[in-house]
């Protein structure tokens, strides 16, 4: 809403100072214009924040391509691969928030580590939908703190039926890092509820 204001207080300044059109006409025009364009900008925010993730509207979304709400606490763990078949097995969380239009993932780890998403998005092939981000890593390394990204590709597991519950979704893939030594492994998760805690 702000930025429907904004526009039409420039397109105002402009029409009046630089074209040199009657200021009252070009209020009446603006005025005609709001008319369709702010219930437009209201229902379109809505949808954006809140309609797409609807039962009504999921046959609209899935014919659309739009990845099903992912929006919640995920938990699960990690298997980090060795060499000679040796791994390491760790608990996690992962935190989703996701409108249509934005989409954000944090992880957390029990010994207080945390992660933030720089990049996500969606890859679909065929008819299966994964869920790719970037993100942001740092362990303690000796006597410092090691930087490093990580890379973690999900396919999105739910049953075949339209109308699905969400704690029946699964998230299933791999990841890497680019650390001092790098690491990979696979990652395991499933949904636990709406509320976010912002921790492990």
């Amino acid at each position: 809403m702000p930025l429907v204001g904004l526009s039409y207080i420039i397109a105002i300044i402009y029409s009046a100072l630089i074209l040199g059109i009657n200021f009252k006409a070009v209020i009446g025009n603006l005025t005609h214009i709001s008319i369709v364009l702010i219930p437009v900008t209201i229902i379109s925010a809505l949808f954006d924040k809140y309609l797409w993730k609807l039962k009504l509207f999921k046959p609209l979304t899935e014919r659309l391509g739009i990845p099903p709400d992912l929006n919640g606490r995920w938990e699960g763990k990690y298997i980090r691969e060795y060499p000679k078949n040796m791994v390491l097995e760790e608990k996690f969380v992962v935190e989703i928030e996701q409108s249509l239009s934005k989409f954000n993932i944090h992880q957390y780890y029990k010994d207080n580590r945390d992660c933030d998403s720089i990049t996500v998005s969606i890859a679909v092939d065929g008819d299966v939908n994964y869920v790719c981000y970037y993100w942001d890593g740092a362990a303690p390394n000796a006597n410092e703190t090691e930087k490093f990204l990580g890379f973690t590709k999900l396919k999105i597991i739910h049953p075949a039926k339209m109308f699905y519950k969400k704690n029946e979704m699964e998230l299933r893939g791999e990841y890497f890092t680019n650390r001092l030594t790098p690491t990979k492994g696979t990652v395991e998760l499933n949904w636990k509820s709406n509320n976010l805690h912002r921790k492990y």
